[in-house]
């Protein structure tokens, strides 16, 4: 897990090649899609970002989330409620 409610500038090297308004160079192989998100007690639907589930929960129930934006190439980790829709990556432990 990353450091939590902070900036992370790796975000470029984890995006995709492709289907971002700024591309990623994907140089560390994770291919991130910009899946979007639907906030439904916010009543918020956005398309043009990734924002991944962490297995981490604060406190107060909230899920540590990375959150890739369209246009940049930085990496933001707020927490967001269990009944959020938020992409999932699967990764296999080798």
């Amino acid at each position: 897990e990353g450091p939590k409610g902070e900036i992370l500038e790796i975000g470029g090297k984890l995006k995709s090649k492709s289907g971002w308004q700024r591309n990623g160079t994907d140089d560390l192989k994770f291919s991130v899609l910009p899946g979007g998100i639907a906030l439904i007690k916010k009543n918020i639907f956005l398309e043009g970002v990734g924002v991944l589930w962490s297995s981490e929960v604060n406190q107060d129930g909230m899920v540590w989330v990375y959150w890739f934006f369209n246009d940049r190439d930085d990496i933001r980790t707020p927490v967001a409620g269990k009944d959020d829709f938020l992409s999932v990556r699967c990764v296999k432990d080798e």
